[in-house]
């Protein structure tokens, strides 16, 4: 009988080592979570790497000429060069989102208004500018 006690005491001693490999804070289970996490973590630093190089890119491109500087300025700034006529179509029945973007001349031309009139030539109004251009 004692034998069988002893037995059971090291069957007894052997899962419990074992519970602790499978089932606790270092188990198998929480290896896979961790393996799941460092894939998708992984993947979000892929993706911000090519998102950096994209911006270094940019940022070099911007630094060593001027074109990109005024591409820069023509698609975010709205911005055109010096005797340049901007022409924005509207399709038809569609009225301008902000109507104080366009003003019309006594001549009854529309005219493009910005809305920050300082970015184009230290401050005078493009409407005063296209007006003289015309005449």
């Amino acid at each position: 009988m004692l034998k069988y006690c002893i037995y059971i005491g090291l069957i007894a001693g052997a899962i419990a080592m074992q519970w602790s490999l499978w089932f606790g804070k270092g188990g198998f289970a929480r290896l896979d979570e961790l393996q799941t996490e460092l894939v998708t973590i992984r993947a979000a630093n892929e993706a911000l790497r090519r998102e950096n190089e994209a911006l270094a890119a940019e940022i070099e491109s911007l630094e060593s000429g001027g074109v990109a500087v005024e591409e820069r300025a023509r698609l975010r700034l709205g911005m055109i060069r010096e005797n340049e006529v901007l022409i924005r179509l509207v399709p038809e029945g569609e009225l301008p989102a902000n109507r104080e973007e366009t003003v019309t001349t006594s001549s009854g031309q529309h005219v493009f208004q910005p809305k920050r009139a300082d970015l184009y030539g230290g401050g005078k109004s493009v409407k005063g500018g296209a007006a003289k251009k015309k005449q």
